[in-house]
């Protein structure tokens, strides 16, 4: 607990490999934890984006299509998920998991380049940052700050 949130930080690590995985175990372990607090506002954290984010180069090294799926169904049975937040991508991403929020974090290191078309990842000059997230009357409300580069 962090306060009046609950933490909950899931594994979709591969060791040795940049693609995630969210295979029966892992979320089968997510939903027996889930049920242990079904009434307090819950932050579900990850590495990898739970989401397609519509660019290839980070897509193919994300969380496959049935983890993807498998993580939607156990959401789906805890309302009190109330937001979803990854990294991996080095970009600020927002979408939806079953209704809820999913905010992917920039990094802190570099950001990765949109691009729509490309297959392989670029980086480029855009601000390092991260992500705060705060409760306000009962919701969790993210802030993504920016940091300046070093002069």
């Amino acid at each position: 607990m962090l306060g009046p949130v609950r933490l909950v930080v899931l594994d979709s690590i591969r060791p040795g490999r940049e693609r995630g995985e969210l295979d029966a175990d892992r979320l089968a372990w997510l939903d027996a934890e889930l049920q242990e607090e079904p009434d307090v506002p819950t932050l579900l954290a990850l590495h990898h984006p739970p989401v397609e984010i519509g660019l290839e180069a980070l897509d193919c090294i994300g969380i496959p299509a049935e983890g993807r799926a498998g993580l939607a169904d156990v959401v789906r049975r805890h309302p009190q998920v109330r937001r979803i937040v990854a990294g991996h991508a080095h970009r600020v991403i927002v979408s939806e998991l079953e209704g809820r929020a999913v905010l992917v974090a920039p990094s802190t290191f570099a950001q990765a380049r949109l691009s729509f078309s490309s297959d392989t990842i670029e980086f480029t000059s855009e601000p390092t940052g991260f992500a705060v997230h705060i409760l306000c009357d009962g919701e969790i409300v993210s802030h993504v700050q920016g940091v300046a580069p070093p002069s």
